[in-house]
């Protein structure tokens, strides 16, 4: 045989095999390589370093998803990695939710002295400390006045929560739920908890609805806050706010105590009262301090 054809021969035999071998790892790489073929014959001079750049980019891709190909060599790990990714994207999702939800009390402190859920600045002279009922439909439209004060009073005035059930066991139920949670996650989880108790309840004994789904939406453990309600282990608290109110003649909710904390002097006022009428009160006790000398 003539040295011609077996050139000829070995040109052939090679022209069939690579394709076939490239077909055999990932058809892309065939086309890149015919394409680059055909594409480089009329490359001028100046632009052979840019072709060679990019064919060098395109190679690097398919050995990169050849690499990731081999990975998942099995269908068995290819679906857990799947499953995997699928969990991950919903457990961000979930803590975005939950991360929204704690957003608006970014002012509620880490840490409060025991038996005490406040919002805001812990050395505020003022504390309007509210007695209410999560299914007390006036409490539920007046829950956002003490917030909107705290938030605009440049540190000067804090709320705390008390429960005063007047509506009856569905009332206790949801202020036990709201005690579970801040018992897991703190003050901040407590007052998210009763922001979400109030936002999924109808009032007036129509309840929240599901209370360890509500739980779980705020990013407490469901089984701890299972264990927690089953044992009924802040009731006796509760109970004892309730009847703290009553024996300083608090019958209905909403009802705020503003409490002067430099002076002690107290002042209530019943009812869903507008921020103004809060303001007012405050100002009154200062008033008084400085007639007092105590300001």
């Amino acid at each position: 045989m003539k040295k011609e054809d077996l050139v000829s021969e070995s040109t052939t035999t090679t022209s069939k095999t690579l394709p076939l071998a490239l077909g055999a790892a990932v058809g892309v790489g065939l086309i890149a390589a015919i394409g680059y073929t055909a594409w480089s014959a009329n490359l001028k001079a100046d632009d052979t370093q840019q072709a060679v750049s990019q064919l060098t980019d395109a190679v690097t891709t398919l050995v990169e998803s050849q690499s990731r190909t081999q990975q998942f060599s099995s269908q068995e790990a290819f679906q857990e990695a799947v499953s995997a990714s699928i969990r991950a994207h919903a457990e961000e999702a979930r803590q975005a939710e939950v991360d929204a939800r704690y957003a608006p009390y970014e002012a509620a402190a880490e840490e409060t002295p025991e038996g005490q859920w406040i919002y805001g600045n812990l050395d505020a002279r003022f504390t309007l400390v509210e007695y209410a009922d999560t299914e007390c439909g006036y409490c539920k439209r007046f829950h956002g006045t003490p917030k909107s004060i705290v938030d605009g009073s440049n540190g000067n005035v804090n709320w705390e929560y008390k429960h005063l059930t007047v509506l009856g066991e569905t009332s206790v139920i949801q202020a036990q739920a709201a005690e579970c949670i801040g018992e897991q996650l703190g003050n901040k989880g407590f007052w998210v908890a009763v922001q979400e108790i109030y936002d999924k309840t109808g009032s007036n004994g129509t309840g929240a609805g599901n209370l360890t789904k509500l739980a779980a939406s705020v990013g407490a453990d469901e089984s701890a806050f299972q264990s927690c309600m089953a044992e009924g282990r802040h009731r006796d608290l509760i109970d004892q706010e309730t009847q703290m109110a009553r024996s300083q003649g608090i019958t209905g909710t909403p009802a705020t105590v503003v409490v002067d904390n430099q002076t002690g002097q107290m002042q209530l006022l019943a009812g869903a009262q507008p921020a103004q009428a809060f303001i007012a009160a405050m100002k009154g006790l200062v008033a008084r301090a400085a007639e007092e000398g105590e300001g």
